[in-house]
């Protein structure tokens, strides 16, 4: 995984307030990508909402997870975007979307997470 510049200032302590992050993608083992890694990307990035100053915790567990192949990916790595536009009461949505080296869109995921409240 290769996170896109400008998108992990939160990790030193320089939140841009977008909630967006992204990057570039592929097994490490070195196999080119299928429908089920194509899964497994959706929810493997760290979550964009961590671009918000006011949240101060890493943990951001997964309630519930979509993710709707949209075509068989190319050969090579996968562009990833991630973004978060709503955190309300601890609760938020992650969308993504994963692009392959041809410049198709391979699959797009909806995610409903919350923020973990210490104690």
């Amino acid at each position: 995984m290769a996170l896109a510049p400008g998108s992990v200032g939160w990790l030193q302590g320089k939140h841009a307030e977008r909630g967006e992050l992204g990057g570039w993608v592929r097994l490490r083992d070195g196999r080119e990508p299928d429908a089920l890694s194509l899964v497994f990307f959706a929810d493997a990035f760290p979550p964009p909402v961590l671009d918000f100053a006011s949240v101060r915790t890493p943990w951001v567990p997964t309630l519930e997870l979509t993710v709707h192949v949209r075509a068989r990916p190319a050969p090579g790595p996968l562009r990833a975007w991630f973004r978060t536009r709503a955190l309300m009461q601890g609760y938020l949505e992650e969308d993504g979307e994963l692009w392959d080296a041809s410049g198709t869109l391979v699959a797009m995921s909806r995610q409903l997470a919350r923020i973990h409240r210490a104690g």
